[in-house]
Parts: C-alpha cells; structure tokens; sequence
C-alpha cells in the first residue's frame, strides 16, 4: 500500500512539474556588416540597404512567430508549417545564405519574436487568409497579447538566462555566441524598434 501511495504521490509532482514548466528559446536578429554580425537590440539605429536575419532556436516544443511592421503593413515572416518547432530545431529567416534588407520607405522598424507553449490563436486568425496586414489591425492584437501576459517589454530585460545542458550550435559559432536565451511561463513576447537612417 505504501508503494502505490508512492507511486501515486510522484505521478502527482511530476504531474505538475510538467504543467509549470517554461517555454525557453534562444533567438537573435542579426546584422550584418561586411564579414560580421552584429545583435540588434530595442532602439538601435540601422542604414537604408543594412542586411538583417532572424535566428530561433527551440529549446522545448513550440509555437513561434516572426512578425515585420514599418507603422503601415504588417507582415508575418515565417509560414505556418515553419511556425512549430521541435527542440532544438532552428528556425533562420529568410534563410541560411539570405538577408532582409532595411528600405528607404520608413524611418522606423518593428520586429517582433514570439514563442510560446501553444498555438497563439489571435495571430493565427489574423494571418489566416495571408501573411499581410494593416499595422492597425496587428496593434489592436499586439495589446491584447500584452494585458493577457503582462510581460515586461523593456529592453533592460532581455538578458541571457542560463541553461544546463548541450544545446546544438549553429554552423558558424560566431552566429552562435550572439543568440541569447529567453525564458517566460507561458509566452515569449519581444518587440525591437529600429530607427533607419538614410
């Protein structure tokens, strides 16, 4: 009898040690200048023709989301099949050997990464007939995903996080030492502003 209560009581711990658990990334938007990478951070200032590319890395089992806004469209970077990831699966936009560019249209830039433990519905119904939409229509979103996690979005607070374990690197370890580690309950919300100079 007390090995069923036993069993029962560690069903019960792990159980909800399952639940509890974050989701965890590692993820960077890099810049590249000549030969070398540089991280983007919240407020940096970027030239018209700088060459950019986003990075994310899984760390357990996902849902991600790469959005682009210049105040105007909004545009969701990544496909559907692209946004589920199994750990340590990569995600690299728009590609291994390609680059986003910053045009001259806008002064401003918006990035946004989001990874979170299901399926964020809210972004899926906006995107559902195409990958383009009025920034108006992604704001009135964009808030609703903020009050229901109330996640802190100042840039002080993207700091790396500590992970025990072997984590897969990229090809270029150079690459690799400038993706940070992010950890929350439920979601990942991160929000990049760019100013482009011309």
């Amino acid at each position: 009898m007390k090995y069923i209560i036993f069993l029962i009581t560690v069903f019960f711990l792990s159980s909800g040690l399952t639940s509890g658990q974050s989701t965890k990334a590692r993820f960077g938007i890099l810049l590249k200048n000549g030969d070398q990478h540089t991280r983007i951070k919240s407020n940096d200032r970027a030239k018209v023709n700088d060459k950019f590319k986003i990075v994310i890395q899984a760390l357990n089992d996902s849902y991600n989301y790469v959005l682009y806004s210049d105040g105007t469209e909004t545009l969701l970077l990544n496909s559907k099949k692209q946004s589920k990831l199994k750990t340590n699966d990569r995600l690299i936009l728009p590609g291994k050997s390609d680059y986003y560019e910053f045009d001259d249209q806008n002064s401003k830039a918006f990035l946004y990464v989001i990874n979170s433990k299901k399926p964020v519905k809210e972004i899926d119904n906006l995107f559902a007939s195409g990958n383009s939409v009025s920034s108006t229509k992604w704001k009135a979103v964009e808030d609703k995903i903020i009050k229901s996690i109330k996640s802190d979005l100042n840039d002080n607070s993207d700091q790396p996080i500590s992970i025990a374990g072997n984590v897969r690197s990229l090809e270029d370890d150079k690459l690799d030492k400038l993706l940070q580690t992010f950890s929350d309950k439920k979601m990942i919300f991160k929000k990049y502003q760019i100013e482009i100079k011309k």
